[in-house]
């Protein structure tokens, strides 16, 4: 057993036992919710509700402990909506970031590429803030004699408490990293801060919508003694998009092949990204049938799951059923595929153009949206 489902078994561990300990503690209330008409569908409500406050909390701690240590941010996510700071103003975007609900950035303003910046009260500041709201709401519900307060308040703290330990306890859940597991490898390994800030710089520009064709290539530079290092795999799929961005296809494809062969099941949703970029180049570069068959079927649930939100994904399941299973029945997936070039708005028209390309070549142009 890896030491990530090690983890992860501890977390669900540690939560059930946390959980069973305060449903014994507040059996009366259980007692007198049951008495009360549909309390379970209020129950289901400010869950829901509870898990929408906590996403926040959470961010906003990481926020707030940032600034007081002398971050600035650049980024602010919450379910699929972005702030990003661009040219000194913040701007609204719709940008779904897998495998989380929230997510932020920030620089440490004294020296942006500082990779020895305070790191501890910024990166653990979401625990900290969904700590002391489970802790309120534990405490609030001793001096609350309304039901439906008390319900709420329960759902609040029964969240907080999956949300404060799930984010402590040092684990990776197909390639995302928890605040806890980012502390541990900070102070591990001094190359993982450098990494990890030049991975989140490259993100902000697509963000900021400026192409990563355009960007400098030093940006994307690591040296053989850091491909070692925790958080190079995504410094490198980033430099494989860069590459293939600037039709330097078989420099991207051997970084990609490389990468794929370094990671396991815990860096699932990096694995995928990197498989499709790599399918991407096959079909760009006009591989061999049988190869792309055969890495797209060993993969297809992770790029189907994908290809929900992410343009290269979709892109790559439209020309795969053209290209190699010649099935022409795809207009439904090209309107799909423009409805969601929509909602991501990002930098690179790459992948438009690439489908521009695909429908003329199988004259298909009907199908074409225009920018």
């Amino acid at each position: 057993m890896n030491d990530g489902r090690k983890a992860r078994i501890i977390s669900f561990g540690l939560s059930i036992i946390l959980l069973i300990v305060f449903v014994y503690f507040t059996k009366e209330n259980i007692i007198k919710f049951a008495d009360l008409d549909y309390w379970l569908i209020y129950f289901s409500i400010f869950l829901i509700l509870s898990v929408i406050i906590y996403s926040v909390i959470h961010e906003s701690g990481h926020v707030i402990f940032g600034w007081a240590t002398g971050y600035k941010l650049d980024a602010f996510a919450l379910f699929g909506y972005v702030f990003i700071n661009s040219d000194n103003r913040y701007i609204l975007k719709r940008v779904k970031i897998p495998g989380t609900a929230g997510a932020n950035m920030m620089h440490y303003a004294k020296d942006k590429t500082s990779a020895s910046a305070p790191y501890m009260l910024y990166v653990l500041g979401g625990v900290l803030t969904t700590g002391v709201a489970t802790i309120i709401s534990a405490i609030s519900m001793k001096f609350i004699n309304n039901v439906y307060v008390e319900i709420f308040l329960y759902t609040m703290v029964f969240v907080g408490l999956v949300f404060t330990v799930y984010n402590a306890i040092p684990t990776k859940v197909k390639g995302i990293y928890n605040d806890g597991m980012i502390v541990k490898l900070f102070k591990k390994d001094d190359r993982s801060q450098e990494i990890f800030n030049k991975a989140q710089d490259i993100s902000l520009i697509s963000l900021r919508e400026f192409s990563i064709k355009d960007a400098p290539e030093e940006l994307f530079e690591i040296s053989e003694s850091y491909k070692s290092a925790p958080f190079a795999n995504e410094l490198r799929v980033n430099r494989s998009e860069y590459l293939m961005y600037n039709e330097r296809y078989r420099e991207a494809e051997l970084e990609l092949e490389d990468v794929i062969q370094n990671l396991d099941e815990s860096d699932k949703n990096l694995k995928d990204i990197a498989t499709c970029f790599l399918l991407l180049e096959y079909l760009i570069d006009n591989a061999d049938k049988e190869k792309i068959e055969r890495v797209y079927q060993d993969n297809k649930k992770g790029i189907e799951s994908l290809a929900r939100y992410n343009l290269t994904a979709k892109y790559i399941s439209i020309a795969y059923k053209l290209k190699i299973e010649e099935d022409w029945n795809i207009d439904k997936e090209v309107l799909e595929f423009y409805k969601l070039s929509k909602r991501q708005d990002l930098g690179s028209n790459f992948e438009l153009d690439l489908m521009k390309k695909l429908l003329n070549e199988n004259s298909m142009s009907y199908l074409i949206q225009a920018d």
